[in-house]
């Protein structure tokens, strides 16, 4: 494996449609809707908790990439089930990725995109803030 440079700048990018629904599926939610989610988007549970769900998974994991990786964290998201879903509360897409983007390195940036048309534009804000970050 080549060294690590603990100087370089870690990057995620994230695109998603913001609907978490795999990674942990508790036995309570196999077949109601939304999938593998409680109802409430705002709870959250820890691993081993009977109720921990999609959207717990998904926190952690952005916790593990942005604050234990400290990577700057990127978040698209892609279509209007972010901010709006017959399935979860409202807004609960895009409150998981703004919460994904709070943690790492100099804060990264949420992002929506109503369809992929959008997408040439945010890519080139992403690459620019990179490149700014990186000329500091």
């Amino acid at each position: 494996n080549p060294p690590v440079r603990q100087e370089a700048l870690w990057v995620v990018i994230l695109l998603t449609d913001g609907a978490a629904n795999g990674g942990a599926c508790p036995s309570s939610t196999w077949l109601a809707q939304p999938f593998c989610r409680d109802t409430d988007g705002s709870s959250r549970h820890s691993i081993g908790d009977p109720n921990y769900d999609a959207d717990d998974y998904a926190r952690d994991m952005a916790d593990f990439v942005g604050r234990d990786q400290n990577a700057m964290i990127f978040a698209i998201g892609l279509g209007s089930q972010v901010q709006s879903s017959p399935y979860l509360p409202h807004d609960a897409g895009e409150q998981l990725l703004q919460y994904a983007v709070q943690d790492g390195v100099g804060n990264g940036l949420y992002y929506f995109a109503p369809s992929a048309g959008e997408l040439r534009d945010v890519f080139q804000n992403i690459a620019n803030n990179i490149a700014t970050r990186l000329a500091k």
